[in-house]
């Protein structure tokens, strides 16, 4: 018993660090160049596909919408973390056998690409919605899909959209579910 605790224990200390590390990279503006353009569901793509098993397992689908022939000019390390924090943070808060949707699509003049996951889950309380981005803050909807979260997850999207010069967009209803949406600048 003692060393599954540890085994417990070592791991979510790893998986700190790791949110600890990705935190630090996030801290330079990402300059838009001709070597820095990439397409943005493909980056989509590479991570719902390394998440379905996990997604799988508790009977979740997720789904991939939007159009496939947008830009943005950013680090595709840090657009597949965000991604994926994202969209852990959907499999945790959704129930067993509910689907998820991310979507990668242009506002309206085709000036940003909107990249969004919506979840069926549980939602987010009015009053804690302005504090979810927060660095180790975790909301009162916690159960036991998240209970080994540590509440980097959201401020790390936070940076990552900051540096890439994109906006995050909380929509979210208790027992509804919850959209987060990352609104980047096309490539330049």
């Amino acid at each position: 018993r003692n060393a599954m605790q540890l085994r417990q224990s070592c791991s979510r200390l790893e998986h700190m660090i790791s949110d600890l590390l990705l935190l630090i990279k996030a801290q330079e503006p990402i300059l838009p160049t001709a070597s820095n353009r990439i397409n943005v569901m493909e980056q989509v793509k590479t991570v719902v596909g390394a998440h379905r098993d996990m997604a799988q397992r508790r009977g979740i689908d997720i789904e991939i919408d939007g159009d496939e022939s947008l830009d943005i000019n950013g680090e595709g390390e840090q657009i597949q973390a965000a991604v994926a924090k994202l969209l852990e943070n959907a499999i945790a808060y959704s129930p067993d056998g509910k689907g998820i949707t991310v979507s990668v699509k242009p506002n309206e003049d085709g000036t940003k690409v909107l990249l969004s996951v919506l979840d069926r889950g549980c939602g987010i309380a009015q009053k804690e919605q302005s504090r979810i981005f927060e660095r180790f803050y975790r909301g009162g909807n916690q159960n036991g899909h998240s209970e080994e979260g540590i509440g980097l997850g959201l401020a790390i999207v936070k940076h990552i959209a900051r540096i890439h010069n994109a906006r995050i967009k909380l929509e979210s209803q208790v027992d509804v579910g919850t959209t987060i949406t990352v609104t980047f600048p096309t490539a330049s």
